[in-house]
């Protein structure tokens, strides 16, 4: 196989996102770059330089309405979700390129993996803030577990007890993980008086992962690599609540990419 360059990597995630752009649009579905990609957006007009991945995320309902009509598709580009794809164990949803294959280092192997881009969502939480904390440590807790199911790769810290849980994980396998994961998610699905939302994939802390759903109301279009896409018309404080000084790069020795694996042409 022919191994995929960086460069060209990120010409292949930019036409996963015109893809899912074009779609959204078509079907009135809002959604916004998160993340790095929304900070990329602002700061770069386009990818982060050291970054490699482009990240979206969807209030709930529009999020199901989006799923639904990826996974008809039947062109180039395939939705990876765990309900339709017995072998992927995220608890959010990817678009992939077909024509392409990814070897991720230490994780285990996904069907049909290739060139990918994340599609989160905001679920709502409650406007107690102790609920909260609650909640996201629930979450935390189960992402953990999830992480022991998919990592080939553990530290030699209580070596024995994670062998052992490694090994009841993969008799379990990671359906009933997932269900779990999701059912702490939807505690708050049916709240009429939620004001607060959180991504399904918490990474930054307890209340760096909150928003103020009146965040995600309205949407704008910016410029990202040469095309219009949409994001949040209130980016500012979420950027802010998230990452602070947004607009700061950081030091040298952290302008690198988080993840570990190469792609190849197929």
């Amino acid at each position: 196989m022919k191994e995929i360059t960086v460069k060209k990597q990120k010409e292949l995630l930019v036409d996963l996102l015109i893809y899912i752009d074009k779609i959204c649009k078509k079907n009135n579905i809002n959604y916004s770059l998160i993340g790095g990609s929304l900070i990329g957006s602002i700061r770069h007009k386009g990818i982060i330089p050291w970054d490699d991945d482009i990240d979206i995320i969807l209030l709930d309902d529009e999020y199901e309405k989006l799923i639904n009509i990826l996974k008809k598709e039947n062109g180039r580009y395939k939705l990876l979700d765990h309900r339709y794809n017995n072998s992927y164990y995220y608890p959010f949803a990817k678009i992939i390129d077909t024509k392409t294959t990814i070897k991720e280092d230490g994780y285990k192997e996904i069907e049909g993996y290739g060139v990918y881009l994340d599609i989160f969502k905001f679920f709502k939480v409650s406007n107690n803030k102790t609920l909260r904390k609650i909640q996201y440590k629930l979450l935390m807790f189960q992402k953990n577990v999830l992480r022991f199911y998919y990592c080939n790769k553990h530290n030699n810290k209580n070596a024995f007890i994670k062998n052992l849980a490694v090994k009841i994980l993969n008799k379990i396998g990671h359906k009933p993980i997932l269900f779990i994961y999701n059912k702490i998610c939807d505690i708050h699905k049916n709240s009429k008086n939620s004001k607060y939302i959180s991504s399904n994939w918490p990474t930054f802390g307890e209340e760096k992962s909150v928003q103020k759903l009146s965040n995600f109301q309205q949407f704008i279009n910016a410029d990202f690599e040469g095309h219009k896409v949409m994001i949040t018309k209130n980016y500012d404080e979420i950027l802010k609540t998230t990452f602070g000084n947004y607009m700061k790069f950081p030091p040298k020795n952290q302008q690198v990419s988080l993840h570990h694996f190469k792609a190849y042409w197929k």
